[in-house]
C-alpha cells in the first residue's frame, strides 16, 4: 500500500501530481493508481474483516474504496513539461 499513497496530494491538482511524480521519479509509468490516505484503513482491513478471501493468497473487498489514477501523457518526461490526467474511481468489490 505504501508505494500507491502520495500524502502530499489528495487532490485533483494537476501541478500538485506533477510535482509528486517529478519527485518520486515516477514520470516514466503511462498509468498509475494512488490511494487517498483516508482510504488506507480501509484498504489494509481488506485481507482481515474488510474482505473476504478469494483464492489462495487473494482477498477481496466487501465494501468499495475510492482511488485516484493518474496517466502521464508519453514522450513527456523531463526536461518538458509533464501532461497528466487524473481521474477519480471507486473499486467495487466484487
Amino acid at each position: 500500500v505504501n508505494g500507491h499513497e502520495n500524502k502530499e496530494n489528495t487532490t485533483d491538482d494537476q501541478n500538485g501530481w506533477e510535482t509528486f511524480l517529478r519527485k518520486s521519479k515516477f514520470c516514466h509509468r503511462p498509468t498509475q493508481s494512488f490511494l487517498p490516505d483516508s482510504e488506507r484503513e480501509r484498504v489494509n482491513a481488506v485481507c482481515a474483516s474488510g474482505g473476504k478471501l478469494y483464492k489462495g493468497n487473494l482477498c477481496i473487498s466487501k465494501e468499495p474504496f475510492s482511488f485516484i489514477t493518474v496517466r502521464v501523457e508519453q514522450g513527456t518526461s523531463p526536461p518538458h513539461p509533464l501532461c497528466i490526467g487524473l481521474q477519480g474511481a471507486e473499486a467495487e468489490p466484487s
